[in-house]
């Protein structure tokens, strides 16, 4: 499954990615956010994360940028089941926080969950980041 936005594109991650994606991830900034901290991060953790089978109701996705020489990964976004309830869960490299790529990516995942059923779904935005509890980072219809 594939999500195309206005700047982004969202797709599977692969196990060939575990090196760009080990580049983005083993950083204190967003790993601390995280409801499970594997820090530090290995390439045997993140060839497993790059390569996770996907759930057709509970799909992730590695986060690229398109730029004029590839598309760039800059973070990672998930459909994933807490308890009794859907949330959405995500994070963004560093260098491209504050830029709207998490609440574009939001909205798009959002769009997708409502298509694949789900009525209602969370955001897991992280108390110690106020700019991840955007306006649609809350509890909320996925139509």
């Amino acid at each position: 499954m594939f999500i195309r936005t206005e700047r982004l594109f969202l797709r599977p991650g692969w196990p060939e990615d575990w090196a760009e994606l080990l580049d983005v991830i083993d950083d204190e900034a967003i790993v601390r956010n995280f409801a499970r901290n594997t820090s530090p991060y290995t390439m045997g953790n993140t060839v497993a994360a790059a390569g996770q089978p996907q759930d057709r109701l509970l799909p992730h996705f590695v986060v690229t940028l398109p730029t004029d020489e590839g598309a760039k990964l800059i973070g990672s976004i998930w459909l994933g089941q807490v308890k009794d309830k859907v949330e959405i869960g995500y994070w963004i490299a560093r260098d491209y926080f504050g830029q709207g790529y998490a609440t574009e990516a939001v909205r798009a995942v959002r769009r997708l969950a409502a298509a694949l059923g789900h009525r209602q779904i969370g955001v897991a935005g992280s108390a110690g980041n106020p700019a991840s509890r955007c306006e649609d980072n809350h509890l909320m219809q996925a139509a």
